[in-house]
């Protein structure tokens, strides 16, 4: 559907009614006890939330690249303790094509209302205090108050962009906007007459406008569309006479917490088996053919009923907290949060080999070749050079410059004899090839008065060959005001990669797409010729203190590229190395006769 994701509103204003319906028959039996309303709800949410975690688990182990599956940990560790929400706003776009394909984006909806259920009990208890206010009319109130959150005065006023990076996320994400919706449902709730309406008509009918607004634009007003409709059906308890409807209606409604678990593992697992493998893979799952989709949709169906019956209907019958109730609960809690807290157990349990860097204090994003520091924060991406990551005691400056692809290399040239002899700085920027006029690299910045503060020092310079990047006059201008400087430039030559993750289309289709392709190399040979003439064409003013590192022999020659070492492939995904990888180009590279020389 094209607007799927509203069932994200539709989802909130029904479950703010739901809450304040209980909430309301409590106090109507003077039986509202919040220990008693918090155990109810973990024992609705937190089992089943562990079964479809593992079973997560499971279809990331089969259709995620280690670095992928390392975040999919990382991902459930935040979810399951209900603030996914959050860590999904400083992660991802919800709206891009990577969302597709996670694993468990929709997790974020689920923080969003338990972060409402911790507070909203209280919020009742306080309204139900007010004897000169009716409970409606506080309900309102707290709406209109919760409208105030969708200005970005607010949003800056409470410095939110340190925790949801950015006002559109925050906007999505955040349980002050969302709280809006979740009061909707709890105004329609504190009505205490209601006017049922029998009429088929009418139920059809507005069960017909509903289901449009996930299929049509209605000029942006879908959401508000939506919480309006579903406000006047929960309001006059619209019904229909058809059995079977009703029958239907009562059945998805029982199992919709399960079909809301497993529904994105099931379909973004397809998502990212389908990006692997070829169309003509036995793997290959067509999600445009309506068999294939019938399919899909019985076997999201069946496996919500499973966990239906099996886990949500068993804990809906625990009466008291006890460990043994939870037994098996709490194992599964284990199995998810341990790796995700100790990351080395991560890539054992994915069996894939993994070279890593054994120097003590040398850190690495799990599942990557990206350097942390020792507050665990990337290296690459530094605002500044003052906070840039610096390995090593040396006397002597080394600085990386340049893309991620670049600051996959780095950890490659770290080693013990490396760090004696030298003090090396990581001041790498994601996509931007650092030459004058490129992203930041303009007069006035930090970036550019950084960089050409840089004195006698050696820079170690490079990134992905970019058609912006061939200006001649601003490289050369780069190059030259640096050697002015006193420094000596080495300029990584081009780096063949397969552009593609080779181990993940190797383990959905049993045949390398890269490696010992013929046509492959003599796209990366040529790739490498047009920029290594590129480069040794620069006009450059002392050409003693540069000098060009040809690296496409390394992983390229005999007219075939390979991009493993025995089993072990040398990138982390199609473009950026490993940390075996980044020694092979160090060690078999004139970069580390140079380097050893100086």
């Amino acid at each position: 559907m094209p607007f799927g994701y509203l069932g994200v509103d539709l989802f909130f204003v029904i479950s703010g009614y739901l809450i304040t319906r209980q909430l309301l028959q409590n106090s109507a039996d003077k039986s509202i006890k919040l220990s008693v309303f918090y155990f109810k709800r973990f024992r609705r949410i937190f089992p089943s939330l562990i079964s479809s975690s593992l079973f997560t688990l499971v279809v990331g182990f089969y259709n995620l690249s280690l670095e992928h599956f390392y975040e999919l940990f990382r991902g459930l560790k935040y979810s399951i303790l209900f603030i996914g929400n959050i860590f999904f706003a400083q992660v991802i776009d919800y709206f891009s094509t990577d969302a597709n394909r996670n694993l468990i984006i929709n997790l974020w909806s689920l923080g969003v209302e338990e972060q409402f259920y911790i507070v909203f009990p209280f919020l009742f208890l306080v309204a139900l205090k007010q004897n000169k206010i009716k409970l409606v009319n506080f309900f309102v109130i707290c709406f209109l108050i919760s409208l105030l959150s969708y200005s970005e005065l607010f949003y800056e006023k409470l410095n939110l962009s340190s925790i949801f990076f950015g006002f559109e996320n925050y906007i999505f994400y955040s349980p002050f906007t969302r709280s809006s919706q979740l009061l909707i449902g709890a105004i329609v709730a504190s009505f205490n007459k209601r006017l049922v309406i029998s009429n088929t008509i009418i139920s059809y009918l507005s069960i017909g406008i509903l289901s449009s607004m996930f299929l049509f634009n209605f000029q942006n007003y879908n959401q508000l569309f939506i919480s309006i409709i579903i406000s006047f059906l929960m309001l006059f308890e619209i019904q229909t006479s058809d059995y079977f409807i009703n029958k239907s209606l009562i059945h998805i409604g029982n199992i919709s917490y399960s079909l809301y678990l497993f529904h994105q593992p099931i379909l973004a697992g397809i998502r990212n088996n389908n990006y692997y493998a070829t169309q003509t893979s036995v793997k290959y799952i067509d999600l445009e053919n309506i068999f294939s989709l019938i399919i899909i949709f019985l076997v999201i169906y069946f496996v919500s009923v499973i966990n239906y019956l099996l886990i949500e209907q068993t804990y809906r019958k625990v009466t008291n907290i006890n460990l043994l109730n939870f037994k098996v609960v709490f194992i599964g809690f284990l199995i998810v949060i341990l790796p995700a807290l100790e990351t080395s157990m991560i890539s054992s349990i994915y069996s894939e080999e993994v070279s890593l860097n054994n120097v003590s204090n040398i850190k690495v994003k799990p599942g990557t070749n990206y350097l942390i520091n020792e507050q665990n924060q990337m290296c690459i991406n530094k605002d500044s050079l003052s906070t840039a990551c610096t390995f090593g005691t040396g006397k002597e400056d080394i600085y990386f410059l340049g893309d991620s692809t670049i600051s996959a290399l780095v950890n490659g040239i770290i080693n013990e004899k490396s760090l004696k002899k030298y003090t090396i700085t990581d001041y790498t920027q994601s996509g931007c090839y650092p030459v004058l006029d490129i992203c930041d690299f303009k007069e006035g910045t930090r970036y550019h008065d950084d960089v050409f503060s840089i004195k006698n020092s050696t820079i170690i310079l490079g990134g992905i060959y970019q058609e912006e990047a061939s200006n001649t006059i601003n490289f050369s201008t780069t190059l030259n005001k640096m050697l002015e400087n006193g420094n000596s430039i080495l300029l990584i030559g081009y780096i063949p990669s397969p552009k593609f993750d080779e181990s993940m289309f190797y383990k959905k289709n049993g045949f390398y797409i890269k490696t010992d392709n013929l046509d492959h190399f003599l796209e990366e040979e040529l790739s490498n010729i047009k920029f290594k003439n590129f480069a040794t064409n620069l006009d450059i003013a002392e050409k003693a203190n540069f000098q060009y590192i040809d690296l496409f022999n390394i992983f390229c020659n005999s007219n075939v590229c390979n991009y493993f070492d025995e089993e072990e492939f040398l990138f982390i995904d199609g473009s950026h190395l490993s940390y075996l990888g980044a020694k092979n180009l160090f060690d078999n590279s004139n970069l580390s006769l140079l380097l050893n020389e100086t």
